[in-house]
């Protein structure tokens, strides 16, 4: 990653997982103007994952598509 002041290299100096789920905190250090900085990183599945649909082929990964469906079809299980 870059520095987002001198666009200079960075190291990470302390990373952790975080509570919610595919995030990452980094703390990073310029290598060249020596400043820090904190970074959230998440996982972008859309950009890796493709989906298979039964109409338009393979399409990118959509999450809030995927909560809806999942959400329809709970709420049509619990109906009498």
């Amino acid at each position: 990653m870059v520095c987002i002041y001198c666009s200079g290299d960075t190291q990470v100096i302390n990373s952790r997982l975080q509570k919610r789920p595919n995030q990452v905190w980094r703390r990073r250090k310029c290598l060249e103007c020596g400043a820090t900085f904190t970074t959230h990183e998440l996982a972008a599945y859309e950009g890796s994952w493709r989906v298979k649909s039964s109409s338009a082929g393979l399409q990118p990964f959509n999450k809030n598509k995927l909560f809806l469906s999942l959400y329809k079809s709970l709420a049509t299980a619990n109906t009498p």
